[in-house]
C-alpha cells in the first residue's frame, strides 16, 4: 500500500501515523528503538503489507498489466490504489480528503530527531505539495509514474503501465473494492498481532 492508504488505516486503528510513514523508511529491527506508538505503527504498517501482498484480489490486480514487467507491477498497484481510495474517499472516511490531509500534514511536518532524514524530506514535500489530494487526478499518477519511473531509469514500463491503466480501469476499481473492504475487516486481528509482538 502507499502513503494515503498508510495513513487512513493508522486512522482507523487509532495508531501513530507517524509510524505508518515510518514504515516506509526504516528496516529491519530499527523498530525496536522507536517509542511505543511509532513502533506499533511500523509493525501495523508490515502487517498490512505483507497482508496485501499475498491478496487474491491484489495478485489479480498485478496480472492485469501485461506490458509491465512483474518485478514492478507492486509499485503501480500501491499508487493506483491510492487514487482509488482518494477517489472513494467518502465511502472510507466521515471527513473529507482535504481536512483528513491537513490533519495529517501537521503531525507529519512536527519532526522529531530520531526521523529519518528521509522520511523529514518527503513529509515536508507531501505537505507543501498537497499528495495526498493530488492523488484523486489521474494527471498527478501519471506524473508520479514517470518520476519514479525516471530515479529507477525504467521510465518505458511506466509509461506503457499507465496506457494499459486506461484499458483496465473499471476492472481494477472492482478489484480494488473487493480488496480495501476485506482488509478494513481484517484490521483487527492484523492489530491485535501486532500488540502481541510489540
Amino acid at each position: 500500500m502507499n502513503f494515503l492508504a498508510h495513513l487512513h488505516i493508522a486512522d482507523v486503528t487509532n495508531t501513530s501515523a507517524v509510524g505508518a510513514m515510518m514504515g516506509d523508511f526504516i528496516k529491519g529491527d530499527q523498530w525496536r528503538t522507536l517509542p511505543q506508538a511509532q513502533r506499533i505503527g511500523v509493525l501495523l504498517h508490515r502487517q498490512v503489507d505483507s497482508f496485501t501482498d499475498s491478496h487474491p484480489d491484489v495478485i489479480q490486480a498485478r496480472q492485469l498489466f501485461k506490458l509491465t514487467r512483474q518485478r514492478y507491477t507492486g509499485i503501480l498497484i500501491d499508487m493506483l490504489f491510492d487514487h482509488l481510495l482518494a477517489k472513494q474517499w467518502h465511502k472510507f472516511h466521515p471527513t473529507s480528503l482535504t481536512q483528513f490531509s491537513q490533519q495529517q500534514y501537521r503531525q507529519l511536518t512536527a519532526t522529531e530527531p530520531h526521523w529519518p532524514e528521509k522520511m523529514i524530506d518527503v513529509c515536508r514535500r507531501m505537505a507543501e505539495t498537497d499528495w495526498l489530494c493530488s492523488y484523486q487526478t489521474p494527471g498527478t499518477i501519471k506524473l508520479a509514474l514517470h518520476k519514479i519511473g525516471l530515479r529507477m531509469r525504467v521510465d518505458a514500463p511506466f509509461a506503457a503501465s499507465y496506457q494499459e491503466w486506461q484499458q483496465v480501469h473499471a476492472e481494477l476499481t472492482m478489484l480494488f473494492d473487493s480488496f480495501y473492504g476485506d482488509l478494513l475487516l481484517k484490521l483487527p486481528a492484523l492489530q491485535r498481532n501486532v500488540l502481541q509482538r510489540s
